[in-house]
């Protein structure tokens, strides 16, 4: 694509993921778009032919960005396997925590592009998307394998289904959230980030080594099957960093 037309392109992508971040995927319409993008809808349609296309392309820009902060906290960790478990979950939950708009948009596109849905994305762009989507099993299942490596994760673990069970159910669990966080407050009388730090906290009781047997760490963690997959690095991610 030309330099200016690949420029005009970018500006309606970005504006797109602001709008349906701030809206949602079912409130945000081509003409917010257009609009924040200073451009007519029918510029927008020459770059994406529907909604449900530029959705999916800024879904992939905003698990890109998500996968670039998980690189830089899983290069930050420190200690024995289970430790960086615990903290890797509990960080990158602080994160969407406080970008729960994420969260809230991820679970529409869910809904939205269910199995059923009539809107299915050409091979390049479901495949990029699947690519980012499991962009960062490396780095979980990566954590685990260590953990086995060093005995403080039970040698009995599966690696593979531990990996996919975690991060498919804390998903769920964090798009629940960030859709209904006032009524569930209500109903718990409790933040329910506790809930999900907690279940963090069951994981890891779960997958502990209650003998760790000496010489542990001597074994190596690439023994572990942990699934291929890419680790996106790059620019920061733009959105709010936890306190």
């Amino acid at each position: 694509m030309e330099p200016a037309k690949e420029s005009t392109r970018q500006i309606i992508l970005k504006s797109g993921v602001r709008e349906f971040l701030e809206k949602g995927l079912f409130a945000a319409s081509m003409e917010d778009v257009a609009i924040r993008s200073c451009l007519t809808r029918r510029t927008l349609y020459r770059y994406f032919a529907s909604k449900e296309e530029l959705a999916f392309e800024a879904a992939c820009e905003i698990l890109s960005d998500w996968n670039r902060y998980q690189a830089t906290v899983f290069g930050t960790l420190r200690g024995n396997g289970l430790k960086r478990f615990k903290d890797y979950l509990t960080r990158l939950a602080k994160y969407l925590s406080a970008n729960d708009n994420i969260m809230k948009f991820m679970g529409e596109f869910d809904f939205y592009f269910k199995d059923d849905s009539p809107f299915s994305p050409d091979d390049e762009l479901r495949l990029r998307y699947l690519e980012l989507s499991h962009g960062s099993d490396a780095m979980l299942g990566g954590i685990i394998a260590a953990g086995i490596a060093d005995g403080s994760v039970r040698p009995d673990i599966d690696v593979t289904l531990a990996l996919y069970s975690i991060s498919n159910i804390l998903w769920g669990f964090g798009q629940r959230i960030a859709a209904r966080r006032g009524q569930l407050r209500q109903e718990y009388a409790m933040d329910p980030m506790g809930l999900v730090y907690y279940q963090i906290e069951l994981y890891a009781m779960a997958l502990e080594n209650p003998s760790p047997p000496r010489g542990a760490s001597s074994l190596r963690a690439d023994k572990a099957k942990v699934p291929k997959a890419g680790i996106h690095n790059g620019k920061a991610p733009r959105h709010k960093e936890p306190e």
